[in-house]
């Protein structure tokens, strides 16, 4: 019996390979990582389509900026990653808009990091750590990313 194999044209290297399965990384180029990438770029990719957004972003670009930020969150530049991102999901999922990042940044993302410097204000006011009027709390200014909470002496 024969396997059906499908000729298709490498993600990564654009040679022509015989494929068994849909994934578009051919065995010279093949392993988890890059398979695991490829997967969570199509998931992105659905669902851009399905908000009818710009989609061009290739597993190459992607790659690359997974890269340039060494595997680790776009915002914290602490954790590793878990999500592939649109910065501003209006403009698509385009290499100019797509970032990693981790869920807790996430998370704070679309809660915006202002939610939740007020959050720590209200928190710190109603658990009076603030005891001897030592420890004053400052927002920090123009910097979206945690540490958001700074703690000075008085």
């Amino acid at each position: 019996m024969t396997k059906f194999a499908l000729t298709t044209i490498c993600a990564l290297c654009d040679k022509e390979f015989k494929a068994r399965t849909t994934y578009g990384i051919c065995p010279n180029c093949f392993d988890r990582d890059k398979l695991r990438e490829w997967d969570r770029l199509q998931s992105a990719i659905t669902f851009a389509n399905r908000q009818h957004v710009p989609v061009s972003l290739t597993l190459r670009e992607w790659l690359s900026i997974v890269s340039d930020f060494k595997g680790k969150c776009a915002y914290c530049e602490e954790v590793p990653y878990s999500l592939l991102i649109m910065v501003n999901p209006s403009h698509g999922l385009v290499q100019q808009n797509a970032l990693p990042c981790c869920k807790a940044c996430n998370v704070h993302r679309q809660d915006s990091f202002e939610n939740a410097r007020t959050r720590v204000q209200v928190y710190l006011e109603q658990k009076h750590l603030r005891a001897d009027d030592d420890i004053v709390y400052e927002p920090i200014e123009d910097e979206p990313i945690a540490p958001w909470v700074h703690f000075s002496e008085a």
